[in-house]
């Protein structure tokens, strides 16, 4: 047999395994020969402005797919470009952009396209393995808007495939550029894979966030109330599967005594608990939360396990152990803590630490507390109820810069 019927035999093979969403294998073919495009190009903006307007009028009154269409309006999508000034005037995209992206998280996909997109890339978008109805009406109606933008259909295809070394393979080999969405394990099997010598991988792997709230600030139910919207927001709509989603809340007690601090707090869940009655929990779930509540309160004396129907549970720790992220879950799974200076956090602002969210705090003493004590983690700093509200900043990267070339001319 000859060598190139081996290799069309292997391919078939391998492409056997594919399901194309949106585009076919004759685009495949043509996308590694398509121009960059400049960055913020006139085009893709009116195609994501066009999309937000349909995606608005379909989405159902779904949060998340709202969200993204606010995101996507024009007057923000201008507000990106105009931060940017002069710096875009020399950019093009690196090219060729493959996008893998968490199975937990229905919409991540389209966020992290759309940052290639702006910085002139096009893009190979692997989706959610699960059937979200989130991510298929976001598909269906991007496919749908495509459809008046002819010159950019080859700048974008959708596949579904479940792990497989070959595929992986296949995707990376002509890529420019790799974005890798997941946990660590998924990190590392995708750099398995060889990509190019020019190309380069953009890598989102595990990562835990924070939640950090001055008790002076409660003062009546009106604001613990907006505190406790803005922290289901944070943390259930997405069944805290989000790396910025806090897994630990943090009170900042300078001088309250301790039982006006405990009936502070408990208003604080009393209320999030009313938000959440209607938050839906599987059985197997419930028993993994018990599971892994026990299993830290086996190895950690003087916690303590409050637990609000299923629907809450709480570790309430007495010191600070680093090895609580080893016991971290989702689906209103928290830990707990209490302290008088915010010093004392700084041993968990490691490489993992994500996002800091914050409520009756100044930001610029939490921004003055990173860079002044050098910490290696926390890449964003937000209020409390914006830990899910995506940006070109994330993760420490700087998107539209990672995702774009520089043309010098001296």
């Amino acid at each position: 047999m000859q060598k190139l019927e081996v290799v069309q035999i292997l391919m078939q093979k391998i492409l056997s395994n594919l399901n194309f969403v949106l585009g076919n294998m004759t685009t495949l073919e043509k996308m590694p020969t398509l121009k960059a495009l400049r960055a913020f190009s006139q085009e893709i903006l009116v195609l994501l402005e066009a999309y937000a307007k349909l995606l608005q009028s379909k989405a159902k009154r779904d949060p998340a797919l709202i969200s993204l269409a606010f995101w996507l309006r024009k007057s923000n999508l201008q507000r990106m470009k105009e931060k940017y000034g002069t710096s875009l005037d020399r950019r093009l995209g690196l090219g060729l952009s493959f996008h893998s992206t968490p199975s937990n998280m229905p919409l991540n996909f389209m966020y992290s396209m759309v940052a290639a997109a702006l910085a002139g890339n096009a893009c190979i978008v692997r989706l959610p393995r699960d059937d979200f109805e989130q991510t298929n009406l976001a598909v269906e109606v991007f496919k749908e808007c495509l459809e008046g933008f002819l010159s950019l259909k080859d700048y974008f295809l959708f596949v579904r495939y479940n792990s497989d070394p070959a595929l992986n393979q296949f995707f990376s080999k002509n890529c420019d550029v790799r974005l890798i969405w997941g946990s660590d394990d998924t990190v590392l099997r995708f750099r398995q894979a060889p990509i190019p010598a020019r190309a380069k991988d953009l890598v989102f792997a595990n990562r835990y966030s924070l939640c950090v709230i001055d008790l002076k600030a409660l003062q009546n139910l009106e604001t613990f109330k907006t505190l406790a919207v803005d922290f289901y927001n944070d943390t259930y709509l997405n069944d805290q599967n989000a790396c910025s989603s806090p897994v630990m809340v943090v009170w900042l007690n300078k001088d309250i005594p301790q039982d006006k601090a405990l009936k502070l707090k408990q208003a604080f869940w009393d209320q999030v608990k009313l938000k959440a009655s209607k938050y839906k929990i599987v059985a197997n779930i419930s028993a993994q939360k018990l599971t892994q509540a026990y299993a830290y309160l086996a190895l950690h004396e003087g916690v303590k396990l409050f637990c609000d129907e299923n629907v809450i549970y709480r570790l309430v720790l007495n010191k600070l152990d680093q090895d609580f992220l080893e016991f971290k879950y989702h689906s209103g799974f928290f830990f707990e803590y209490e302290c008088q200076d915010l010093t004392t956090l700084i041993p968990l602002f490691a490489k993992g630490c994500q996002t800091l969210s914050y409520f009756g705090i100044d930001k610029q003493d939490l921004v003055n507390l990173i860079l002044q004590n050098g910490v290696r983690g926390v890449d964003r700093i937000v209020p409390l109820g914006h830990s899910l509200d995506f940006s070109l900043n994330w993760d420490g990267y700087d998107l539209i810069f990672e995702l774009s070339r520089v043309v010098d001319a001296w």
